[in-house]
């Protein structure tokens, strides 16, 4: 009996899915089209299989989208996120940034550098939008191994050896 309820509900839950969208110009299925979805939310762009493939646009919410490369309904490759005044140029990877890319917050922070599984990790400048600057090492989104912290006129701060978030004095 468990095991029948749970089969009538995966069926279910992917009847919903497949009336929760439609297509409304093109050919969603394989080739170029565009597919909007109940909650307003619209992808324009290529298909394989169904799946996003290709280069496209996909805008959810009020002021959320992504432009650039999919592979099988994900962002793969290089592309444009953009979420609540914040934005992400650069290579995706599993939805996440993966790579080299610029991320730019909504107060006008910036930091461009190298990103693994949406964190700052690698080599990177941040600089915030007073002035001040860091440029060096970081790991898991903090400052780590070597690295400057400069002012806004251009002098250093400090220079040398950070560990989790902190210089090491």
């Amino acid at each position: 009996m468990r095991k029948t309820l749970v089969i009538f509900l995966a069926i279910l839950m992917t009847s919903l899915q497949l009336f929760s969208q439609t297509c409304v110009t093109g050919d969603c299925y394989n080739g170029t089209g565009t597919l909007k979805f109940s909650d307003g939310s619209i992808y324009t762009g290529e298909f394989k299989n169904f799946h996003y493939n290709g280069q496209g646009k996909l805008k959810w919410g009020i002021s959320s989208e992504y432009t650039g490369q999919f592979e099988n309904g994900v962002f793969s490759g290089k592309g444009v996120l953009v979420v609540n005044g914040n934005k992400y140029e650069g290579e995706f990877k599993n939805d996440k940034p993966n790579g080299n890319g610029t991320m730019t917050n909504a107060k006008g922070d910036v930091y461009v550098g190298t990103f693994i599984n949406n964190k700052k990790d690698g080599y990177g400048t941040y600089t915030w939008a007073a002035g001040h600057k860091y440029v060096g090492n970081w790991k898991d989104d903090k400052r780590n191994g070597q690295g400057a912290l400069y002012f806004p006129d251009g002098s250093k701060q400090f220079e040398g050896e950070w560990e989790n978030d902190k210089p090491k004095r």
